[in-house]
């Protein structure tokens, strides 16, 4: 292949077609196995951290066919967490071509310099080769699941072409042992609470510690407790919640949420969960206890927008292994924006007004019940299952998502008609030897009369934290389409550009760059609906929302990753929309991006 790719990682084959741009390769040998004849050539990169390969082959003299190789990872590639990289694969011949027969690799992880490590080794070896008859036909074979002899050792004894050393047959006793070592229990649990964000505590899960205390205008300072069903009381059913108190307000904030997963093969999930609750966002994208302790003090010092949030959903999912997705849910949400409730007039001062009269009664809350569907298609995606949360893998194939959305009045006390309709392309391209480029392509309309906070709200962010799907240079609440299309591109460089510049390479640092964009606009009669909530610079306490109409809104940014390994530092700057007075056009942003 020209292009080996290791934890995601791309490498350039020593055999590439560009494969004189990353190597140098030298003539050492020649020489004779029974009737064939040899040359032994050896390869190194040709700079330094370049990701490539160092190490030597075997060719056919006649056929320039390759009969071995013996290929490392050398010790300064800009790879994380990887200490060592060794891969041995030999050829033989079967009628006169050159086939494989052997595949040995070796894997060496090792996150953290003073602590331990782990070694994994996988073998490949195809023997009992035939030809293809000239009239092929299909063989399917029998899961392995369903044969019950694979469960016995005895079987493999026989089965293996060559047997096991002292070493691989202790693995099995190995790895059951080590799980109770008190070191390696330590260290697992370390990395769970500090990725996770949640410690196990025999049937319970108690967390998340980044939500344990934060700060808001209507709040103060506030303190949240959560704590759910662990593994070790169900593998199938989990159910928890959480207990928040703001010092300022003096009230009480709860949640809770229960999954259950009906079937595995298909995977098959219902839930339920509700939230009384202070919420940045006004979509339907339900997290319980929202609240970061970082970010709550690590924002910017503008108006905060908040909204006292009554969440009810319930939903079914499935996962097909051909890689769709369905879900179908069910919401019922109260939202009071806050904004009369401050003192000092600060906050979300929302109103709408159903046919735009100034002298008619005017709502400063909004109640509504919505029917959602959701249908996404990757091919080729792998999931990982980590208990009750699957984990998409990046696919180098285009990802689809189809979402649509209706409300309807009178069912629970809800005020308003509408649909919503949304369809994304998300897609992470390799350009070797350039990096990775990640673009989503979103488009979306609203139809119907309703409060802005039912249409299509754009999501910024205010605080000095990177969010990936978020605009990082807008605020909240800034922009609202009936209907839009939004471009979003990200390019990592893999350190491309930074591995050729002597003494910063060392660093190991990687450049990265993306571009943002939306337009959308309003229709006539939610413009005069929300007229009391519009754009208006003369504002102090709530400058309103607006459609980016008269040009997209955009944003740019240049920064730099893998600081430390885990951290990334972004220069960024807003395009247009500049006459906003809680527009910076000017920022810096920092976030965690951990990679290999």
């Amino acid at each position: 292949d020209n292009w080996i790719n290791i934890f995601d990682k791309p490498f350039a084959g020593p055999f590439a077609k560009g494969g004189f741009h990353f190597y140098e390769y030298y003539l050492l040998d020649s020489t004779y196995i029974a009737e064939d004849k040899l040359y032994k050539i050896k390869f190194k990169p040709k700079r330094k951290q370049e990701s490539a390969f160092k190490g030597f082959c075997m060719v056919d003299a006649e056929t320039f066919a390759v009969q071995d190789i013996h290929m490392s990872m050398p010790e300064d590639v800009n790879l994380n967490f990887v200490k060592s990289i060794d891969i041995k694969q030999t050829f033989g011949k079967l009628q006169g071509k050159w086939i494989p027969n052997r595949q040995h690799t070796r894997i060496q992880v090792k996150p953290v310099k003073k602590l331990p490590g782990m070694i994994g080794r996988k073998t490949t070896i195809q023997y009992d080769l035939k030809p293809l008859a000239e009239s092929r036909k299909t063989v399917h074979l029998e899961s392995a699941n369903k044969r019950p002899e694979i469960r016995d050792e005895q079987f493999w004894m026989k089965e293996r072409p060559v047997a096991l050393s002292e070493s691989e047959a202790g693995i099995y006793t190995m790895v059951d042992s080590i799980q109770n070592v008190p070191m390696y229990k330590s260290i697992t649990e370390l990395l769970k609470v500090a990725v996770v964000g949640t410690k196990e505590i025999g049937y319970l899960e108690v967390g998340p510690y980044f939500s344990l205390t934060s700060n808001n205008i209507l709040e103060g300072q506030r303190f949240k407790f959560g704590a759910w069903t662990s593994s070790k009381f169900s593998e199938r059913l989990k159910f928890g919640g959480f207990l928040a108190y703001g010092l300022r307000d003096q009230r009480f904030k709860y949640g809770g949420d229960l999954k259950w997963i009906m079937t595995n093969e298909p995977r098959m999930v219902l839930g339920m969960s509700y939230k009384n609750d202070n919420d940045l966002n006004s979509d339907s994208d339900f997290e319980v206890g929202e609240g970061n302790m970082l970010a709550s003090f690590l924002r910017r010092d503008i108006t905060q927008k908040l909204i006292l949030d009554k969440k009810s959903r319930l939903y079914l999912e499935r996962f097909w292994n051909n890689g769709w997705y369905g879900r179908i849910s069910f919401m019922h949400y109260a939202m009071d924006p806050v904004g009369h409730l401050m003192p000092d007039g600060a906050g979300f001062n929302f109103s709408y007004q159903h046919n735009g009269d100034f002298d008619s009664p005017a709502d400063t809350t909004v109640t509504t019940a919505e029917f959602a569907f959701d249908l996404k298609y990757a091919f080729g995606t792998k999931f990982i299952d980590t208990g009750f949360d699957r984990s998409m893998i990046a696919a180098k194939y285009p990802v689809f998502h189809l979402n649509f959305s209706l409300g309807k009045k009178g069912i629970m006390g809800s005020e308003y008609d509408y649909q919503r309709l949304s369809f994304s392309v998300r897609q992470n391209l390799k350009l070797n030897p350039i990096g990775e480029l990640t673009y989503i392509v979103e488009t979306g309309k609203t139809f119907g009369q309703v409060p802005f906070l039912l249409s299509n709200v754009h999501r910024g962010n205010e605080t000095y934290f990177l969010m990936s799907s978020a605009f990082n240079t807008m605020n909240r609440y800034e922009f609202v389409s009936d209907e839009y299309i939004s471009l979003k591109l990200e390019h990592h460089f893999d350190g491309f550009i930074l591995n050729r510049i002597p003494l910063i390479r060392k660093l190991k640092w990687r450049t990265v760059a993306s571009f943002k964009a939306v337009k959308g606009r309003l229709s006539d009669e939610n413009k005069i609906s929300n007229q009391m909530n519009l754009y208006d610079p003369e504002r102090l306490a709530f400058v309103g929302v607006r459609a980016p109409s008269l040009e997209p809104f955009m944003e740019t940014s240049i920064g730099i990753e893998n600081i430390f390994k885990v951290f990334r530092l972004d220069a960024l700057w807003r395009l247009s929309y500049l006459d906003n007075p809680e527009s910076i056009p000017f920022m810096i942003k920092g976030g965690l991006d951990l990679r290999f």
